[in-house]
């Protein structure tokens, strides 16, 4: 129900829908003796497993940063820039929501917000829907990756919007606390709203095993009018790097605006 709830790991299990109504708000802990395992919410090897509700969660990251002390950016360099690297982590949690090896899992309304480092990754899941959600990081949150799928299998992500400090939607291929990673396939990201100051829809970096028929489609990717360093450097970037492999991806429809490189392939 509507309030504050300051919060160490939150743990869901088989069959646990987790519900917050409108002006509900979990906020992560900013003591990392908190968190067991490194998460904010957290399941594993778990069926029938809910985040929904109009409510949000805040993970207060900014209690785990601390300014980088770089110099300054040359201005011939500025187009180069990210302005996440002002800002270094200290410890910290690891992705704020974590799904580990969930079946049919849904993910529905939610507002995710500072998110300390990643802000949500579903990993060796199959049955995944995220539907109507929002992100909002601060442009300069270091690695506050919107969404990070990973070794998933019959993934829809749609209508969400994200608004973050580093890659948008980013699909992976790596093991996760001593499990291999399953073939990446079967996935769909449609009718989303993306900006950043790093990549918008990935492919990689961690590409160590295959990525399989992936989808995306009918999304606007873009930025205000901002220096260099707060603009997506690659609008949809695919990068096969680490001796996987990909066959079958289809992009249509994308829509871009002040993106630094529209297309990067590697």
């Amino acid at each position: 129900s509507p309030g504050d709830y300051l919060c160490g790991t939150v743990i869901l299990k088989s069959n646990v829908t987790l519900y917050l109504e409108a002006g509900a708000t979990i906020l992560g802990s900013t003591r990392i003796s908190d968190y067991n395992p490194k998460y904010l919410i957290y399941a594993r090897n778990a069926e029938n497993v809910g985040l929904v509700g109009p409510g949000r969660i805040d993970g207060q990251g900014h209690a785990f940063w601390l300014p980088s002390g770089r110099p300054q950016v040359p201005e011939s360099e500025e187009w180069a820039d990210a302005v996440h690297l002002d800002w270094k982590p200290t410890e910290r949690p690891e992705q704020m929501v974590q799904f580990h090896g969930v079946t049919n899992l849904r993910v529905e309304g939610i507002h995710l917000q500072g998110a300390p480092g990643w802000t949500m990754r579903p990993f060796n899941c199959n049955r995944v829907v995220i539907h109507g959600i929002t992100i909002k990081n601060p442009v300069y949150g270091p690695n506050t990756d919107g969404i990070d799928i990973t070794g998933c299998q019959n993934v829809m992500v749609s209508d969400c919007l994200i608004d973050t400090g580093d890659d948008g939607i980013c699909i992976k291929s790596e093991d996760v606390d001593g499990e291999a990673c399953q073939i990446t396939k079967n996935i769909v990201v449609t009718n989303c709203i993306i900006s950043s100051c790093c990549n918008g829809f990935k492919i990689g970096t961690k590409t160590e095993n295959g990525f399989e028929n992936i989808t995306f489609s009918n999304s606007v990717l873009f930025n205000e009018d901002v220096p260099f360093g707060s603009r997506l450097n690659a609008g949809i970037s695919l990068e096969m790097v680490d001796g996987g492999w990909v066959d079958g991806v289809v992009i249509t429809g994308i829509q871009m605006r002040r993106v630094r490189a529209p297309l990067h392939i590697r």
